[in-house]
Order: C-alpha cells, then structure tokens, then sequence
C-alpha cells in the first residue's frame, strides 16, 4: 500500500521522484550537486542524470564536434534485477534532471529526442546507488543527423 501511495504521490512531480529498489549490475561514478532539478529531491539517496549532445558542426571549413548540455532529453529509470519501470522525467536546461530513489540497481535508459534538425541517441547504463548519495550518471548523446542548433 505504501508504495502504490508514494507512486501516486510522486506521479503528480511529472516523474521526477521515484519509489524502487532492485539489484543487478554494477558501476561506480562520482556523487556531484544538482544545479536545475525542477523538482527538489525527497530521499538523500538517487541518481543524478547528465545529458550531453554531441553533434558534428558543418558550418566551419574543418570538421568540428559541438558538445553541450542537452535540455529536454527523456530519461527513464527501470530496476536493473527485472527491467520493471521505476519513474521517467527530462532533462532541464542544464542538461541535468535528478532522480531520488531507494539504494538499489537501476537501468538509466536515455530516450531518443530531437534538438532543432537532429535526432539524439545515446546508449543505457547501469548504476548502483548506495544509501546516503547521489549517483552521477553522464549520458553522451550523440547526433545521427547534421545540423542540430541547441
């Protein structure tokens, strides 16, 4: 009852918070501060996405990589032991959204999204977030078309 009650609850965040925990695959990554969480988080332990696109800039003579934070990227958060869905939320214009969660292992699944004529993807992640912190979880988004201005 508890956990259905903190899902619906935390529902009307627009995902930003979620209930879970699960075990499965393992990764280590640096505990930083949130600077534009939309939604403060309510438990001291989750995970903290970074969404970073990178796309190839054409505008220039010699070949160039832009690389900035990625606003509005969809992300989703599953139980790594299961797959079962946990919350999902997007980025904000930090390229950063955080998720608190139960100590746990969670899938971090980056969504494809579309920043003026590019399409961004990136690959999933494992993380293992531990009681007391914030995991960090860097996602690099790269463009599969040219053009994109974000």
């Amino acid at each position: 009852m508890h956990r259905a009650l903190c899902l619906v609850v935390l529902g009307f965040s627009i995902g930003l918070t979620g209930c879970g925990a699960g075990a499965g695959g393992q990764r280590s990554l640096v505990v930083i501060p949130s600077t534009d969480s939309p939604v403060p988080a309510t438990s001291n332990s989750g995970i903290e996405v970074i969404a970073f696109g990178t796309r190839v800039d054409t505008s220039s003579p010699s070949l160039r990589y832009d690389r900035k934070p990625l606003p509005s990227a969809g992300i989703v958060i599953n139980r790594a032991a299961d797959n079962a869905f946990v919350v999902r939320g997007a980025t904000g214009s930090d390229g950063r959204i955080r998720f608190a969660l139960d100590p746990g292992e969670y899938a971090v699944i980056p969504q494809n999204t579309t920043a003026g004529s590019d399409t961004f993807q990136a690959v999933s992640e494992t993380v293992s977030v531990s009681r007391g912190s914030f995991v960090a979880a860097q996602i690099e988004y790269e463009s599969v078309q040219f053009g994109a201005r974000f």
